[in-house]
């Protein structure tokens, strides 16, 4: 439950509920099962990086993306610029000039 203190300030009461704790635990052994499943098709270590060169442009972007903005967040890069000042100043950093 969220509180709203005199001060204005948003204050959010823990709850102790163990049964949450299933779902996490069926997602980690859901995750276990794809491993093994998927690692049954990797035959060797240039399989594994290329994933079969089977990604389509679509899917290639989005990783690509993915590991910009996750990196970018870590160390502060464009995606805190775009926290500061809005997502288009931040995507028109990133166009050379």
């Amino acid at each position: 439950m969220i509180y709203i203190t005199s001060g204005g300030n948003y204050s959010m009461e823990l709850t102790n509920n163990p049964a949450l704790l299933w779902f996490v635990a069926g997602y980690g052994v859901f995750m276990i099962i794809l491993g093994i499943y998927f690692s049954k098709k990797i035959a060797n270590s240039e399989d594994f990086i290329l994933a079969g060169k089977g990604l389509g442009s679509f899917v290639l972007a989005g990783t690509l993306l993915a590991t910009w903005m996750g990196s970018g967040s870590i160390t502060g890069g464009e995606t805190s610029m775009a926290y500061s000042y809005g997502i288009i100043p931040a995507l028109m950093m990133t166009i050379p000039t």
